[in-house]
């Protein structure tokens, strides 16, 4: 009897112990637009920002949030690092910090980054929000090249579009 007791209680110990940044998140039915920008200043900062990337397309979403924070501490100008935070923080449902993330990497790009505006426009439908939705949709699909991020801005819109009625 103690000899049990002593293993659950053990095997109950190391898995309480695991690291809850490593909890997986379900990203079944979410979309990501990652554009992939070479423009780090630190190589180190692209370092942690790859790395994060490879955790969120895997579904570790708090570890990816950790390592883009520690990104950005190094690069806190730089439009992918806030552009995948907003992804990351979406995945996390933290809807309001993804918009701002979404927000701070057009600011920062000039409204370059186009894909963080795909995003929002997600987000703001995400939160209710159709009509700023269809506004920055309706920017990107004017402003792109790149015809995945029209295509994005395309359905996120027509989603606004439904909902708002």
């Amino acid at each position: 009897m103690n000899r049990s007791f002593f293993y659950i209680f053990t095997i109950l110990s190391i898995l309480s112990c695991k690291d809850s940044s490593l909890h997986k998140t379900d990203l079944t039915n979410t979309e990501q637009i990652v554009i992939s920008n070479k423009e780090f200043k630190f190589e180190k900062a692209e370092a942690l920002n790859d790395e994060a990337v490879n955790y969120g397309k895997n579904g570790f979403s708090k570890k990816a949030n950790e390592l883009l924070l520690e990104a950005l501490k190094i690069e806190p100008d730089n439009a992918t690092i806030l552009s995948n935070l907003g992804l990351v923080n979406s995945h996390l449902r933290n809807h309001n910090r993804s918009i701002s993330y979404f927000q701070q990497s057009l600011k920062i790009s000039d409204s370059t980054y186009l894909s963080a505006g795909t995003n929002l426009s997600l987000e703001y439908y995400n939160v209710g929000e159709f009509q700023k939705g269809i506004e920055i949709a309706d920017f990107v699909i004017k402003n792109t090249n790149n015809k995945y991020e029209e295509i994005g801005a395309r359905i996120h819109k027509s989603f606004s579009l439904i909902s708002k009625g």
